[in-house]
C-alpha cells in the first residue's frame, strides 16, 4: 500500500496550510505559552499529558511521535504547528485507528486552532471546503476552555464583555 493510500488528505492538508493559514507561520510563541496550552488541552480533552520540546527537525517545522511534540527552533514554534501536532496527539489517544490527516483529525485540529483563538472554527470549516478537505462534523462535545487572564490577552480585550 502506497502511503498516499495510507493518508490519503496529507498533500491536500499541507497544501491548505501553506496557502491558506501561512501568516500564522510567522509568528513565534515562547515554549511557556506552548506548554501551558498543552497541559491545558490536554486536560480539557481527557487525553494523556504531551511533553513539548525545541530541538532542530530535519526537514519539518514540527513532529509528533509517543507523546512528545518536537518544533524546530527556526520554523516550528508557531502555533499552527503546535495546533497541528497536538491534534496528532489527541487523535493517538481517542481515536487510536484514525488516518493521520483524515476526517477525525481535521476536526480536532479545527476544534484546537478555534481554542486557542486562532481561527474560527467556521473560517476553518470554509478552508476546508475550498481546499477539498473532508472533516468529520463537529459537535458540542468540544467547547471552549474558560477564559483566564493567561489567554490570548489581546482576543480578550477586543471581546470583552
Amino acid at each position: 500500500m502506497a502511503k498516499s493510500d495510507h493518508d490519503p488528505q496529507q498533500a491536500a492538508v499541507y497544501l491548505m496550510e501553506k496557502r491558506a493559514l501561512r501568516g500564522h507561520f510567522r509568528h513565534k510563541c515562547t515554549l511557556t505559552l506552548l506548554r501551558r496550552w498543552a497541559r491545558r488541552l490536554c486536560r480539557l480533552h481527557q487525553v494523556p499529558p504531551v511533553t513539548v520540546i525545541v530541538r532542530a527537525e530535519r526537514g519539518f517545522g514540527a513532529s509528533y511521535l509517543n507523546n512528545r511534540i518536537t518544533l524546530d527552533p527556526k520554523c516550528g514554534r508557531n502555533m499552527l504547528s503546535f495546533a497541528h501536532e497536538l491534534a496528532h496527539h489527541v487523535v493517538a489517544h481517542r481515536h487510536p485507528y484514525a488516518q493521520d490527516h483524515g476526517v477525525t483529525f481535521m476536526k480536532w485540529y479545527a476544534c484546537l486552532l478555534d481554542h486557542m483563538r486562532v481561527l474560527p472554527l467556521v473560517g476553518m470549516l470554509a478552508i476546508c471546503r475550498e481546499y477539498g478537505i473532508a472533516i468529520a462534523p463537529v459537535t458540542a462535545v468540544q467547547r471552549h476552555p474558560q477564559l483566564t487572564h493567561r489567554s490570548n490577552t489581546t482576543w480578550l480585550s477586543k471581546n470583552a464583555p
